[in-house]
C-alpha cells in the first residue's frame, strides 16, 4: 500500500491527522492567549508617573488616569506642612517611569486639623515647658516673665491673654503663651482679696498683683465628684496684708458655700473698719 494511500484510508493516519489538527489548535489559542494577555498587561509598556503631592484626590485621579494609572489611597496622616484633605506621599515618586496600568498608592493628609489636650506646665521649669509642648504638637507663645520666689518656674498658661487650664483642646500647632517667674522681687503689694474664689480664680487675681499661689489645702477629701465645687473660705497672707513681688499666697478650700461667703463678708467688714480708722485719723 502506498503511503498516499494509507494516509487517506488508514484509521490510524485518520487519528493522526487529528491529532496534528488538535496541537495546531493548542498552538494557536496559546499565542493569541499571549497576545491578549500582552496587550491587557501593557507589558513592556512604561509610563511617566505625575507628580501628585499636595493634591486633592480627586484631582489626582484625573492626572493618573492620563496616564493609565489606577490611584489607590494606602493611608491617611496629618502633616501640617500640606493641605488639609491633600496627598503627601506617591509611590512610585513624580516622573519616574512604570509600567502602564499599575498602580499609583498614595497617602493623604487629615481633612480636619488634630486636636491636642493641652499638659499641665504650672510649676516646672520653662525649659521642660518648652520641651513638652514641642512633644505634643504645641507650640511656645509669648513669654512674660514675672517676679515669683522661684527662677525660671512657669506660673501660669494663657491663649489670648486668658488663663487656660490643663486638658482644653487646641488645634495642633497652636501657641501657647507662658508666665514664667523672674525670681523673688523687692517691692510690696498689697495682697488682694480671693476668698469665695475657685483655685484658678484666685490664680488669675493674685498673677494679677505679682503674686503667685502657694499651697492649696481642702477641708474635705477632694474626689472627682467635688473637684470642680471648692472655694477659698481662708487664704494666708490674709486680704491688705502687705506681701513682696513673688511671694506666695496659701489658701484653704471648702465646698460649703455658707462658710466660704462668711469669711469674705468678715474680710469685708475687717476692711470697712480699717478704712474708717484711717478716715477718722
Amino acid at each position: 500500500m502506498s503511503f498516499m494511500s494509507f494516509w487517506k484510508n488508514s484509521n490510524v493516519a485518520f487519528v493522526l491527522k487529528m491529532f496534528i489538527l488538535a496541537l495546531l489548535l493548542v498552538v494557536v489559542l496559546c499565542a493569541a492567549a499571549l497576545f491578549w494577555l500582552d496587550k491587557y498587561t501593557h507589558h513592556g509598556e512604561e509610563v511617566m508617573v505625575p507628580n501628585v503631592v499636595n493634591s486633592y484626590v480627586e484631582e489626582a485621579m484625573i492626572l493618573a488616569s492620563a496616564e493609565g494609572l489606577h490611584l489607590q489611597v494606602v493611608d491617611t496622616t496629618y502633616n501640617r506642612r500640606f493641605k488639609l484633605g491633600a496627598i503627601v506621599e506617591q509611590k512610585p515618586v513624580a516622573n519616574s517611569r512604570t509600567k502602564r496600568g499599575g498602580e499609583l498608592y498614595v497617602i493623604v493628609n487629615a481633612k480636619t486639623v488634630r486636636q491636642i489636650p493641652l499638659p499641665n506646665l504650672r510649676d516646672i521649669s520653662f525649659r521642660q515647658a518648652e520641651a513638652t509642648l514641642r512633644s505634643v504638637g504645641l507650640a511656645l507663645g509669648e513669654v512674660t516673665y514675672q517676679a515669683s520666689e522661684y527662677k525660671n518656674l512657669v506660673l501660669d498658661m494663657r491663649k489670648d491673654g486668658e488663663s487656660v487650664e490643663a486638658g482644653t483642646r487646641f488645634p495642633e500647632g497652636t501657641q501657647i503663651d507662658l508666665i514664667v517667674g523672674l525670681g523673688a522681687g523687692t517691692e510690696e503689694v498689697t495682697v488682694p482679696n480671693v476668698l469665695n474664689k475657685s483655685p484658678d480664680e484666685a490664680r488669675v487675681v493674685l498673677l494679677a498683683k505679682k503674686l503667685s499661689l502657694g499651697g492649696i489645702h481642702y477641708d474635705e477629701e477632694l474626689t472627682d465628684v467635688n473637684r470642680d465645687s471648692f472655694v477659698v473660705y481662708l487664704q494666708m497672707p490674709r486680704p491688705e496684708a502687705y506681701a513682696k513681688e513673688g511671694s506666695h499666697v496659701e489658701i484653704y478650700l471648702t465646698t460649703d458655700r455658707t462658710k466660704a461667703q462668711a469669711a469674705a463678708e468678715e474680710a469685708a467688714n475687717d476692711e470697712f473698719f480699717q478704712d474708717d480708722a484711717v478716715y477718722e485719723e
